[in-house]
Parts: C-alpha cells; sequence; structure tokens
C-alpha cells in the first residue's frame, strides 16, 4: 500500500491539537479502526521511546500492535510506529501548524513491512485498501476536529 495523508483546519492552537492528539488514549474516540489504547512499561505521556499498544478492527477482523513514540515536539509533530512480530509495520505522523486562527493539522501513514498473507491480500486489492485508508484519514481528522472543537 502506498503512503496517505490528509488535512484539516481546527480552531484551535496547536499545543492543544498536539497535547489531545499525542495523548493515545484518546485515539479511540478519533479512529475509525483503532478503538483503544494503552501506555506500556510505565509511560504515561508522549515522549521518543514511550511504548503503547493499540486494539484495532476492520469489520469481524480484530488485531492489535505495540507502538513507540519517534517524534514528540508539543505544537509541532508527534510521530509513532507500529510493530508486528518485532518489525516496524507502519509509521504515522501528525503535524501542526498555525493557519490564520488555529491550525492545519496533517496525518499522514507510511506502511513499512507486512507479514506474507497481508501483503499479498493488499497487493490483490490495492485499490479498496487505499481508498479505505484515505477515508479512514479523513474520518480520524473529522473526528478531531469535532472534538476539540466542541471543546472550545
Amino acid at each position: 500500500m502506498q503512503p496517505q495523508e490528509a488535512s484539516i483546519h481546527i480552531d484551535a492552537r496547536p499545543d492543544d491539537v498536539y497535547a489531545f492528539v499525542s495523548d493515545v488514549t484518546n485515539m479511540g474516540r478519533l479512529s475509525p479502526v483503532c478503538y483503544r489504547t494503552e501506555w506500556l512499561g510505565g509511560a504515561s505521556g508522549p515522549a521518543e521511546g514511550a511504548r503503547f499498544k493499540g486494539w484495532n478492527k476492520a469489520g469481524l477482523v480484530r488485531w492489535s500492535r505495540e507502538c513507540e513514540v519517534t517524534r514528540a515536539e508539543p505544537g509541532k509533530a508527534f510521530g509513532f510506529a507500529t510493530f508486528v512480530k518485532g518489525r516496524e509495520s507502519t509509521r504515522w505522523l501528525y503535524t501542526f501548524e498555525t493557519d490564520g486562527t488555529g491550525t492545519k493539522v496533517t496525518e499522514a501513514y507510511e506502511p513499512v513491512y507486512a507479514p506474507f498473507p497481508i501483503n499479498v491480500l493488499e497487493k490483490l486489492m490495492a485499490s479498496k485498501f487505499a481508498a479505505d485508508a484515505r477515508k479512514n484519514l479523513e474520518t480520524s481528522l473529522a473526528n478531531l476536529k469535532s472534538v476539540i472543537e466542541s471543546q472550545g
């Protein structure tokens, strides 16, 4: 699958949007795929190297991934990588830029590795997987906008 990204304008300061996104326990409120997350190993917030676990669903399929924070720059960027079988699987990056009176948030997804059966399935259904990935990014960002702006 190809990398994907989407952006949205949110009427809030970059520091405030970053604070919400980088608290990964909020992920289940935003993502149409990831429904639960928790910090691991005593981590309680965003710092490079902090680990967390995310639980996901797509239709009847359920899976989980351990993740590691790769960037934690308040008000600027938050990134993490997911791991499968000890290998980096995907890279996620959120960037936050001042945009008039608010923030332009960009969410990017980059596949790195998939086990053989998943890789074959993705190749067979590439256009559907790409469309779903794009839609999921847009949904996550729309949910983020709704939550942040409703908090005032």
